[in-house]
């Protein structure tokens, strides 16, 4: 199945009531190795995002962590480590499937949502432009 590129933003509020025990004990259970906590929430974080409508790719989310994790040693001089990519990989495949495949593939979008969300956007457009001239 292709990657859906033009889609809502990811709603954690369409997170179904039978995913967040699983999820909770995924949260509290999950490791990438020996990390700080701070570090181990980003990349929970990360993994969390495989869970989106556009379907991003497991090593495209390890791209990107590892791209935040060395913009952040250039800002700030610390060498942090990085988690492998089969940890990282581990990490998502972790992931409650109910929830991947609900939150991935099973959620409906309605004509409603559509309509709303493109009543946004003509909106913000036009305040940008609005205050541009």
């Amino acid at each position: 199945m292709p990657q859906i590129e033009n889609t809502r933003l990811h709603s954690w509020s369409d997170i179904p009531d039978e995913c967040h025990d699983g999820l909770r004990l995924w949260l509290t259970e999950s490791s990438t190795g020996s990390f700080p906590i701070a570090e181990l929430e980003l990349h929970r974080s990360v993994a969390l995002a495989y869970a989106d409508p556009r379907r991003p790719s497991i090593r495209t989310l390890y791209k990107g962590l590892c791209e935040m994790l060395a913009r952040d040693e250039h800002l700030t001089g610390t060498v942090v480590k990085r988690p492998s990519l089969e940890a990282f990989r581990h990490l998502v495949l972790t992931l409650p499937p109910a929830f991947v495949d609900h939150m991935r593939y099973g959620q409906q979008i309605s004509t409603w949502e559509i309509i709303k969300t493109a009543e946004h956007t003509s909106a913000t457009v036009a305040s940008t432009t609005a205050s541009v001239h």
